[in-house]
């Protein structure tokens, strides 16, 4: 662990490099501030956003990053490739608005909402927005979050559109949710599982072991 003198030092050099504010956001610990350049943790809220400034470089998607890319929970409202689409539909047919500032459910939103089981009452004394949109760090677009989103997610949940993951956020379509999503939000859920079906696939051929 770096003690103070070496952490005081090293911020000096690299300062006189010019590579560091000594005021950027970073990881405070112990007094010090170890800076993060550049860079701003995505955790899927509404105003974040992720850009780390280093060159790119090719990394394979594992099955796992790519179930999490096609669906997944961000707290408590569905993310991911399937929950940017629910978004898109419900704005699409006129039933929600997002937009940079908020989100707005339309009285034909209400009403389509409420026949598929949402309770879009909020709580007693709720301090939580109804409707807001919230940026997917995989899609970087938005999907549908605040209490609307959320009661989309637990009516998927308990109809058995959707099954949690293990050990994950990701979550899995079945069968049942495949014509839901299609009858309910005009969905083809196919052209979503394209990307899916490849990594998996190349998952696969990667475990095959190879013969000597």
């Amino acid at each position: 662990m770096l003690t103070w003198a070496r952490h005081t030092l090293c911020g000096a050099a690299i300062r006189g490099a010019g590579k560091l504010n000594p005021f950027s956001q970073g990881w405070r610990r112990e007094g010090v501030v170890v800076p993060v350049p550049r860079f701003f943790a995505q955790r899927n809220s509404q105003h974040s956003f992720a850009a780390i400034e280093v060159p790119p470089r090719y990394q394979p998607r594992s099955a796992r990053d790519e179930a999490l890319r096609y669906a997944r929970t961000c707290y408590d409202h569905i993310a991911g490739r399937l929950g940017v689409a629910i978004a898109d539909a419900l704005a699409a047919n006129g039933h929600i608005v997002l937009n940079d500032d908020g989100g707005e459910v339309t009285d034909s939103g209400r009403e389509m909402l409420s026949r598929f089981g949402a309770d879009l009452t909020p709580t007693f004394r709720s301090r939580r927005i109804f409707c807001r949109p919230c940026l997917d760090w995989s899609e970087r677009r938005y999907h549908l979050a605040g209490h609307v989103g959320a009661e989309i997610c637990r009516r998927c949940l308990e109809l058995g559109w959707f099954k949690r993951e293990r050990e994950t956020r990701a979550l899995q379509l079945t069968a049942a949710g495949r014509t839901g999503l299609a009858e309910l939000f005009g969905l083809r859920v196919a052209e979503y599982d394209r990307s899916t079906q490849w990594a998996r696939a190349a998952h696969a051929v990667a475990d095959v072991p190879q013969s000597t």
